[in-house]
């Protein structure tokens, strides 16, 4: 299970599917995104989710895959989900994301992730 940070839903349960970057606690960057989606859901227009693991050791920034554009292939989409995050955090183009998808658990602010899968 992993924290999400930020908006819940009212239902006891909601699906989501996201593609985005892990980032480790060691990363300089972990502090800086948990202390701004400590207040905020989105980061300027942008929609976008954080969710932080139990133990604190990692936490994933993305966007809803939803956002896919309907004449988008997989990997245009990931070019440009990495550069939207590069306006936020330090990431390289040849970087991994991850595609991941489960439901939240809004009265714990958790979510239940049921598929994860790298994209390479």
């Amino acid at each position: 299970m992993k924290y999400r940070l930020g908006f819940v839903s009212n239902s006891s349960t909601t699906s989501f599917c996201i593609v985005g970057a892990k980032i480790s606690k060691g990363n300089k960057e972990y502090k800086k995104l948990c202390k701004k989606f400590e207040d905020e859901w989105s980061y300027g227009e942008e929609k976008i989710e954080l969710f932080v693991d139990e133990e604190g050791e990692e936490c994933i920034i993305g966007y809803p895959f939803m956002d896919i554009g309907l004449d988008q292939t997989l990997k245009q989409y990931k070019q440009q989900i990495i550069k939207k995050l590069q306006s936020i955090i330090k990431i390289k183009d040849e970087d991994p994301l991850w595609f991941m998808s489960g439901e939240y658990v809004s009265e714990e602010s958790m979510i239940d992730i049921q598929h994860e899968k790298k994209i390479d």
